[in-house]
């Protein structure tokens, strides 16, 4: 009796065990942000501050995405700089009150270019 619950206590420590693992590897922490270039110019550099965080993507052609990221959270927006061959361009965020924190998932920022009246400037949407 004593040996068949040793087996019953050992099949559920692996079987916990499993799905603490499986856990991990189906539910990874962060928010994995991929960038995509939706304006009609290739981007010789694209630099991206997430919280603190900066990441630099080299050629990125237009309508093309970067390799995903992974950071602990995000804003659907966030400090960019694009190296043109005509210009270099910025986005700079205004930080709104009440804007959703993402933690987990998976954020696409589409990087557009504006063209103002005195000047062009990046914007995320």
């Amino acid at each position: 009796m004593k040996v068949k619950g040793k087996i019953k206590f050992s099949f559920l420590i692996v079987l916990a065990s499993f799905f603490v693992f499986v856990s991990f590897i189906v539910y990874p922490l962060g928010v994995k942000i991929i960038f995509k270039n939706k304006t009609q110019e290739d981007f010789k550099e694209l630099k991206v501050n997430i919280r603190g965080q900066e990441f630099s993507f080299f050629d990125l052609k237009s309508g093309e995405t970067t390799k995903p990221v992974r950071v602990s959270g995000s804003y659907s927006y966030c400090y960019a700089q694009a190296i043109t061959l005509k210009d270099t361009l910025i986005c700079q965020p205004i930080d709104y009150v009440g804007e959703k924190l993402y933690t987990r998932g998976k954020l696409i920022m589409d990087i557009v270019i504006i063209d103002g009246t005195e000047r062009r400037f990046l914007t995320i949407r």
